[in-house]
């Protein structure tokens, strides 16, 4: 069992089922056309079966010959009554509900392996470009951005885990014998039924409360902690003492939905953000231009389109090159 995951082989619940007869139906040789309509209504019933989805098709993709299993014979051409079946040979529709029981198998052990199949079985790591969920074993539940390393130690009388760069929102299950602890570089936060956000970007941290209360103090050496309310930020780093302010949580979490959201923030700042995501790097040809000032919503995988928008406003040149899109003055 992977330590702090959720990694027991139990039954798949009703939508784990569900979506493992879709991913089957989908790789059935079935019309994709015929499939469409009712999957986008299903997967519209609601967020179990979206996110039940997608833990199948990484399971899909992490069996090797899975998808053979649910590539049987189901073209339609001859119905059962019409055609006799070799002796030994499946029929279609048999061949249908072993790939559909292969899949709710697959689903069940691939759920352990996946949480912690990248840097050992106590981390998840996220890479750049993607985001994960996971839920640990007591209920915790755990979104990860883009180029996020978490390391998850849970022990009798503490549960503790290590973000050692990326961004986390942590909603966390109560527990009054066990505290649930964040390390995140020198700073120590510990929290009992409550959402945050933790950011470790370089040697900067924030720490931003949703709601309920955390207490954050250094992890190095014994001293006050500062308790924050929600709606608080406390952010540090080595190059400027600790602060609170109250950001819009909004933008804090709007990368959860894809957007980076800037309030008059440094062009500098808001390059750099767009570029933890991956695609075409941002540059800026002339360091003056670091200064400019940013606001608005931005998609994070449209670099590009921020670049240009940028352009727009400022009065730039956005041009494309091989290493990305460069900034530059008119």
């Amino acid at each position: 069992m992977v330590s702090g995951m959720s990694a027991a082989l139990s039954p798949p619940s009703r939508a784990e089922a569900e979506a493992a007869a879709w991913i089957a139906r989908l790789n059935s040789g079935a019309r994709r056309e015929d499939l469409d309509a009712p999957l986008r209504a299903w997967l519209a019933e609601g967020e179990g079966n979206r996110e039940a989805f997608e833990r199948a098709l990484e399971a899909w993709e992490i069996i090797p010959g899975a998808a053979l299993m649910a590539g049987a014979p189901n073209s339609g051409e001859l119905p059962p009554d019409e055609a006799e079946t070799p002796p030994g040979r499946q029929t279609p529709g048999r061949m249908r509900a072993l790939a559909i029981a292969v899949a709710s198998l697959i689903l069940v052990v691939a759920t352990a392996f996946l949480v912690g199949r990248i840097g050992g079985p106590d981390t998840l790591s996220v890479p750049v470009g993607e985001q994960r969920v996971a839920t640990l074993d007591d209920g915790t539940r755990v979104s990860l951005n883009t180029g996020s390393d978490l390391v998850v130690d849970y022990r009798e009388d503490l549960r503790e885990v290590r973000l050692e760069a990326g961004e986390a929102l942590f909603e966390v299950e109560r527990d009054t014998d066990r505290p649930f602890m964040v390390i995140a570089g020198d700073e120590r936060i510990v929290a009992l039924g409550t959402s945050f956000v933790v950011r470790k970007l370089d040697d900067s941290v924030s720490v931003t409360l949703i709601e309920g209360s955390v207490a954050i103090s250094r992890a190095d050496r014994p001293g006050p902690s500062v308790v924050l309310d929600p709606g608080q930020r406390w952010s540090a780093s080595a190059k400027a003492p600790p602060r609170i302010d109250a950001p819009p949580l909004a933008g804090v979490t709007a990368w959860r939905e894809g957007k980076a959201v800037f309030d008059d923030t440094s062009l500098a700042e808001a390059a750099a953000e767009m570029n933890r995501y991956g695609g075409p790097e941002i540059r800026l040809s002339d360091p003056r231009l670091a200064a400019l000032r940013v606001s608005g919503a931005f998609d994070t995988r449209e670099p590009v389109a921020f670049a240009e928008a940028i352009a727009a406003l400022h009065g730039l040149h956005a041009v494309r090159d091989g290493a990305g899109v460069e900034l530059r003055r008119e």
